[in-house]
């Protein structure tokens, strides 16, 4: 496969037509024309007939992939492919780099969350998923055939249109308030496929009176933040950062210290389980609590990837668990005001257990049972900028009550 460089030589770059490029992704199935995604446009934006234009493919086995005269991939044998596309236009040309999945047909379906824990009074909505030869995912809830039933009628399960949109959901709806658990089972249709699938669901409290009792180790958090901040006259330790890393590692414990949070931004808090100091939530590992002043929201990142266990929908992300944890006026935590806090993650039977204390009172006690759980291991970082007289102080634990 030639290079960049090598076609750079041969051709005249300076005409009148202008080709966009960018390194590219593809899955593609076989023997299924998938467009390639080239646009070749004039300098007024008016699309350019790719019939037109003069392409090449170089690829490393010319057997296993053809492109069409429009702008078309057909695929003929399965696995990872590298392939260039050169195009040539009014004299000017420019390499397309592809990254080829051919092949990637589904394989087997399923549900995109395996086990709910839901608050109650709250409802939860899945999407039917496709999963692919490459791990690859679709959203087939609007086209399939699904047939769920609880065990025991202490939820319903439905399917229901987004809004005026042509997504759907499937919404397990609680039909009692009392703590319980039942399992979900059925079928899901798609095509040539039929899944059976199940999925425990729990009927749960944001909190438990055991959580209130688990053990605890004091952490001193006036040392080791990779962005340092500043003594306080009162002994405490104000730091700021989005995020700023404590270099600690916390594995498989609940830690204790004494918080004050000034807002800095709409969502002050912090995460645990971080799982890299150099970059942040959009790309690591980590759950984050956010002390937002209407409500406690709690998510999960793998990989940058969100998923929200208490709050509000956000983008795609819809809340697996329920509404964030309501509090409006400080009924959880006050800004400017000293609490102390025991929080962590422990590994259990059923899955992650996240715990969240205030001042003695348990606010969190949730299991995250689903195969994308995170480990109860990384690190603590502050989300809370020092702008707006915003910052996080720190403190030794002292066991407030009040």
């Amino acid at each position: 496969i030639p290079s960049e460089a090598d076609y750079r030589d041969n051709f005249d770059f300076a005409s009148d037509v202008y080709i966009g490029s960018d390194d590219r992704r593809q899955s593609i199935s076989l023997e299924t024309p998938t467009f390639s995604g080239i646009h070749v446009q004039d300098h007024e934006g008016n699309e350019i007939d790719l019939s037109t234009v003069d392409m090449e493919l170089w690829v490393d086995d010319p057997e296993a992939l053809e492109l069409t005269p429009d702008g078309y991939f057909i695929a003929h044998k399965s696995g990872l492919l590298e392939a260039e596309i050169a195009v040539h236009a009014g004299g000017k040309a420019f390499l397309y780099h592809y990254r080829l999945e051919c092949g990637d047909d589904i394989e087997r379906l399923g549900l995109n969350i395996d086990y709910v824990n839901i608050v109650q009074g709250a409802t939860v909505s899945l999407s039917a998923m496709a999963y692919t030869t490459f791990e690859n995912s679709i959203d087939i809830t609007a086209e399939a055939e699904i047939d769920l039933k609880p065990d025991d009628d202490i939820v319903t399960v439905e399917k229901v249109q987004r809004g005026t949109s042509l997504l759907y959901d499937i919404k397990i709806v609680p039909l009692t308030l009392d703590p319980c658990e039942t399992v979900v089972r059925g079928t899901i249709k798609y095509g040539e496929f039929v899944q059976e699938v199940e999925i425990p669901v729990k009927i749960i409290k944001y909190d438990s009176e055991e959580g209130a009792t688990l053990p605890y180790t004091k952490v001193n958090f006036a040392t080791g933040w990779m962005s340092p901040g500043e003594k306080t006259e009162d002994g405490g330790y104000k730091v700021g950062g989005k995020p700023n890393f404590n270099t600690q590692i916390f594995e498989n414990q609940l830690i204790a210290f004494d918080m004050q949070i000034d807002a800095g931004n709409s969502w002050p808090g912090f995460t645990i389980c971080d799982s890299d100091p150099m970059n942040d939530y959009t790309k690591n590992d980590c759950y984050m609590i956010s002390f937002k002043s209407t409500f406690v929201e709690v998510q999960k990142f793998n990989q940058g990837e969100r998923t929200v266990i208490f709050g509000d929908k956000i983008g795609s992300a819809r809340p697996i668990g329920g509404p964030g944890i309501p509090n409006v006026d400080g009924a959880v935590l006050e800004y400017g005001k000293r609490y102390s806090v025991v929080v962590g993650a422990l590994e259990t039977e059923e899955g992650t257990r996240l715990i969240l204390n205030l001042n003695g009172k348990n606010i969190m006690d949730f299991t995250d049972g689903n195969s994308n759980r995170l480990a109860a291991h990384g690190h603590f970082a502050t989300y809370n900028p020092t702008t707006s007289n915003g910052g996080t102080t720190y403190w030794p634990y002292s066991g407030i009550t009040e």
